[in-house]
């Protein structure tokens, strides 16, 4: 348990490198663009490896990681159009490409990405992955939605 623990956080460690790699990446230029393309790369690398053997980075469930990657990952596709620049490259990274397959088809997740809301309003379980983050042992789709419906006054 404890080692798991130690591997998910640092796991949340390289979801970070991520995020600001993709943001420095975007606004650098040249060569300082693409040796920052290559420390993200470097980090889809190892949060890759973590999916070896799983469906999700919990296991065959959906968990506080696969939360919080699934929607770094989301935007990372949208920076690299916007910063014409090439990170998740399918070819180079086919079980984070199998992964969110297997994320963004769960009902719950589906409904709550932008490509999908029909509303402008936020998504009704947004509050839900707050909650995660407050308790990160809840580690399944049923219990989030619990969470959701409990938060929400469903």
């Amino acid at each position: 348990m404890i080692l798991e623990g130690v591997r998910l956080l640092v796991c949340q460690f390289y979801c970070v490198q991520v995020v600001f790699g993709v943001s420095a990446a975007w606004k650098a230029e040249g060569e300082e663009k693409e040796k920052t393309i290559v420390s993200v790369k470097e980090s889809i690398v190892f949060l890759e490896k973590q999916l070896e053997g799983r469906k999700f980075f919990g296991g065959e469930k959906i968990g506080y990681l696969d939360l919080v990657l699934g929607w770094i990952l989301h935007w990372t596709g949208v920076m690299e159009e916007v910063g014409d620049m090439k990170l998740l490259e399918k070819d180079n990274f086919t079980l984070i490409h199998e992964w969110s397959q297997n994320f963004t088809h769960i009902p719950i997740i589906k409904e709550c990405l932008p490509t999908q809301r029909k509303s402008p309003q936020p998504c009704p379980y947004f509050q839900s992955a707050i909650a995660l983050q407050v308790h990160p042992e809840t580690e399944s789709v049923p219990s989030l939605t619990a969470i959701s419906l409990q938060m929400n006054g469903r």
